[in-house]
């Protein structure tokens, strides 16, 4: 089963600081985590003819424990601007992504 995830954070955000912090849920699993969006390349691969300017942290997972993750992320993200957090989530058989904000994990 595969759980496709979006997430988003402020700009006044350690981009890279955050993203290990996410990312650490992994490490034991020895599996990748996350990727930054700005780690592609400026070519326009998502569409459109311009790049983007938001930071989205991009991840596609086989058998992810979603409540393990949110509580990872409870425990392990200090957010300078939790105000701007937002986690998107879409399960296999789901035809939308639920969207949560800091306040509501």
């Amino acid at each position: 089963m595969v759980t496709n995830i979006i997430v988003h954070w402020g700009c006044l955000e350690d981009h890279e600081k955050r993203l290990k912090e996410v990312n650490s849920f992994f490490h034991d699993e020895c599996r990748p985590g996350f990727v930054y969006s700005n780690a592609f390349p400026d070519t326009g691969w998502y569409g459109g003819g311009k790049c983007l300017e938001t930071d989205l942290f991009i991840g596609a997972f086989n058998h992810l424990d979603v409540v393990a993750l949110i509580e990872h992320l409870k425990t392990h993200l200090h957010l300078v601007e939790p105000i701007v957090f937002q986690l998107f989530i879409q399960e296999q058989d789901d035809e939308k992504f639920s969207v949560f904000e800091w306040q509501n994990l």
